[in-house]
């Protein structure tokens, strides 16, 4: 392996520093990115998001900057996913660029929100004792109802580079905007990124969030604190050549310091460690059938299908908190921008 000797120490001190920067920042409280925790890209949902160290590079801004660094041709990716029955809607859109000198780039929009949520204030008109409830005899002014949405979103910059045949780093910088009726807050934070391929078929990957600790500033005054973060993971690809089958099963650990709580796999005092696992198994690199457990213990499971201008994904969650909320849906196009400026131009 190419340098390996002198890339040892700088890979010791990378994860040594993502693993012992995370008490520095063990204050305030975390609540501004949970809905960042939905995930992004229908594959590496139904893998249960164990993808630090194998999502698509179009998608690598979200799960693992330097993945970037794997971009070989311009590609786009859209999504939109029904959660919980259909109350939460799930969007995003993701482009990556190959660069120069080895420096790829990868941009995108995420947002979920719940729409069309009727404001009623104000709508209630009252005979008799006014004391600010629907009794007998009162009513409401249904042409008083207004409705708005109830949103959080971020945009993702994102550059990467290989540092050998075997190691690559990356960052993303992230915008944060959340509205609530009359209300709204932004903020901005930094991921840093790290992938290691120490064997031909063996992918590791660590990505530390919010490195710095990101504040969401309220118009109203109020702040916000989103916690640094660190996720590991890894994956292993095998081949059946005989089925033409490809199999990368894949195990993923995230870790905060949100305080103890429910639906953790390890509490360590301050610190909460979730654990993702996914399997993927793809036919003639042509169909390929997915299952995967996230971080809350919900199970996922996914198809999809490659074509030379891209891929059509589709994904379902169910069972912890979806089994009370609803069953969610989710379906994903990637388009090879290339290959189809190609066949447009021919």
């Amino acid at each position: 392996m190419k340098n390996f000797a002198y890339k040892k120490p700088l890979i010791f001190l990378v994860i040594l520093y993502l693993t012992a920067i995370l008490p520095v920042f063990g204050f305030g409280v975390k609540y501004g990115d949970e809905f960042l925790r939905f995930g992004t890209g229908v594959r590496e949902n139904s893998l249960g998001g164990a993808a630090v160290s194998s999502s698509e590079p179009v998608v690598g801004a979200y799960w693992n900057p330097a993945l970037v660094s794997q971009t070989k041709r311009f590609k786009a990716q859209i999504m939109h996913s029904e959660e919980f029955a259909g109350v939460v809607n799930n969007d995003h859109f993701f482009v990556n660029v190959p660069g120069k000198r080895n420096l790829n780039f990868a941009a995108g929009f995420f947002r979920t929100g719940v729409d069309n949520i009727p404001a009623t204030a104000n709508t209630l008109i009252e005979y008799g004792t006014e004391n600010g409830q629907l009794d007998s005899g009162d009513r409401i002014d249904y042409d008083k109802i207004s409705y708005f949405n109830a949103s959080e979103s971020a945009f993702f910059l994102s550059a990467a580079r290989p540092i050998s045949n075997n190691l690559a780093v990356g960052a993303t910088f992230k915008t944060i905007h959340k509205n609530l009726y009359e209300q709204y807050a932004w903020g901005f934070g930094l991921d840093a990124g790290i992938f290691y391929q120490p064997l031909e078929n063996l992918q590791t990957g660590a990505v530390l969030r919010n490195i710095t600790t990101t504040f969401l500033f309220w118009n109203d005054g109020e702040r916000e604190i989103i916690k640094p973060s660190l996720a590991v993971g890894g994956s292993y690809g095998m081949s059946i050549n005989s089925l033409k089958l490809k199999i990368r099963p894949m195990v993923g650990l995230d870790m905060d310091l949100e305080g103890e709580q429910n639906n953790v796999d390890l509490n360590l005092q301050t610190m909460n460690v979730r654990l993702r696992s996914g399997l993927e198994i793809v036919y003639n690199q042509l169909i390929a059938i997915r299952a995967g457990r996230d971080d809350l213990g919900s199970f996922h499971l996914g198809c999809g299908l490659k074509t030379p201008y891209g891929n059509l994904d589709y994904g379902f969650a169910m069972g912890q908190g979806y089994s009370d909320l609803g069953n969610s849906h989710r379906l994903g196009l990637t388009l090879d921008i290339r290959a189809i400026q190609n066949f447009i131009t021919e």
